[in-house]
């Protein structure tokens, strides 16, 4: 049977599923047997030449790996891989011993495009000539970004994959070196105590892995509302291979877009009113990334919501603040004009974590950090001040590539030490753990 042939096969197999049975898609691993029905209804159309041994050997190869990967299915189900990229006749890849290339890529733009097209009818979404650039992701909670050829992509179609192969508790993360295990104790209680965070850096830092890691400390009577473009938080769910792992109240909202016929779309800005709607401890957005995410993570923080949290881009702590006004001076209604205005909502934020991600030009792994610790404080002008609480003494690098050097706090003592909720929701005891952290010797 010719590669090509069976790529038509799942690809009609997919438009499909898509117009039929949209959940099949997102659940092909526990409904393999509805796939082979499908495939042996196609297989007339496009091998009228294939006898009832052949298709059904075609339903088995659709089976086993449905979205086509081919020889890139071994990188995509190895645990070790956190990023693919992949273009006609070449895929880079990451893992553990950094940057390499895999030796057997997809080798035609025929072949890469119409994967792309596929992973983006598994997510309910279409990459076409009026949908060239898509964002979505697997089952597996995996985040891909599509862009089609030959515009706006002029090398071929490419797609990249940001692959999350495992939750990991703040434990974890301190035994992988992200921070120390001192600090674990202090993350935890600013969690406990509703600071509002954002966990700010760079693309690839680590931003998502951390917030949900602080997540995971959430109260188990508290209720979480999530609104993430596109879902891909693992955070509530259980996981088999670990039983222990804790299981908050979170329930996760991701943006519709139209059906074909031009209908269905939901969009965002209805998903975080009717999340302020629910009545949930917390609002947490994966990322504020333009005017309508800033304004309504703000909202949140601000409306009764304490210890709601997100991420944003940045190249340092300081620029945070900043960076958030930009985005809420996009608001189209003019509603942060003035100055004040944004000042006032951006100065709801209490925490910023800070990460880093250090790697050298040579190919070797990439050792994510948090290098700063600080406190978004409003200043008796009305300015906020970013005012750095903790940082990393960046040393250079050791032999394996890795960053030498010691997060160590600053001397200041922050504000919201003295806010009424974190006296409500720690205990006496709790209280002077979090002050203890704010001295010298601390770390």
């Amino acid at each position: 049977m010719r590669a090509d042939v069976l790529d038509e096969i799942r690809t009609e197999v997919f438009r499909r599923v898509a117009q039929q049975d949209p959940f099949l898609l997102r659940e092909l691993d526990r409904r393999k047997d509805e796939v082979r029905r499908l495939v042996r209804a196609v297989v007339p159309v496009f091998a009228p030449w294939a006898g009832p041994e052949e298709a059904e050997q075609l339903a088995d190869e659709v089976a086993r790996d449905p979205f086509g990967w081919g020889p890139l299915l071994e990188l995509v189900e190895s645990p070790d891989v956190t990023n693919i990229w992949i273009s006609p006749g070449r895929v880079l890849y990451e893992g553990a011993g950094g940057r390499r290339y895999w030796p057997r890529p997809l080798g035609s733009e025929v072949q890469v495009r119409r994967l792309a097209e596929r992973i983006a009818l598994g997510a309910g979404r279409r990459a076409d000539e009026a949908n060239p650039a898509v964002d979505c992701r697997l089952p597996d909670g995996s985040r891909v970004s599509i862009v089609l050829s030959p515009s706006p992509s002029v090398r071929g179609t490419f797609i990249v994959v940001r692959r999350f192969p495992r939750p990991y508790t703040l434990e974890d993360l301190a035994e992988r070196g992200m921070f120390p295990p001192s600090l674990v104790p202090f993350l935890k209680l600013a969690v406990k105590a509703r600071l509002n965070i954002v966990v700010a850096g760079a693309m690839g830092s680590g931003k998502n892995t951390l917030l949900n890691a602080l997540l995971l400390n959430v109260g188990p009577h508290e209720v979480v509302v999530m609104v993430e473009d596109p879902a891909e938080s693992w955070v509530g769910l259980p996981d088999p291979s670990r039983p222990d792992l804790p299981q908050p109240f979170v329930q996760v909202f991701e943006p519709r877009p139209p059906n074909p016929d031009g209908r269905g779309e939901v969009p965002m800005e209805v998903l975080f009113r009717r999340a302020l709607r629910q009545q949930p401890d917390r609002i947490v957005c994966s990322e504020i990334r333009c005017w309508l995410t800033a304004h309504y993570v703000l909202e949140a923080m601000s409306l009764g919501h304490p210890g709601s949290a997100s991420t944003i881009h940045a190249d340092g702590p300081e620029e945070v603040p900043q960076r958030m006004i930009d985005l809420l001076k996009m608001h189209p209604g003019g509603a942060y004009r003035d100055d004040r205005a944004c000042l006032a909502r951006v100065s709801y934020v209490e925490l910023v974590l800070f990460l880093t991600a250090y790697q050298r030009d040579d190919g070797s792994p990439r050792f994510r950090r948090l290098t700063d610790v600080a406190e978004l404080r409003r200043a008796g002008d009305g300015s906020v001040r970013v005012v750095p609480l903790m940082t990393f003494d960046f040393r250079g690098y050791a032999a394996d590539g890795s960053p030498l050097g010691e997060l160590r706090p600053t001397g200041e003592r922050p504000e919201f030490l003295k806010k009424r909720k974190v006296r409500q929701f720690l205990a006496p005891e709790e209280l002077l753990t979090l002050e203890g952290f704010f001295s010298p010797n601390t770390c």
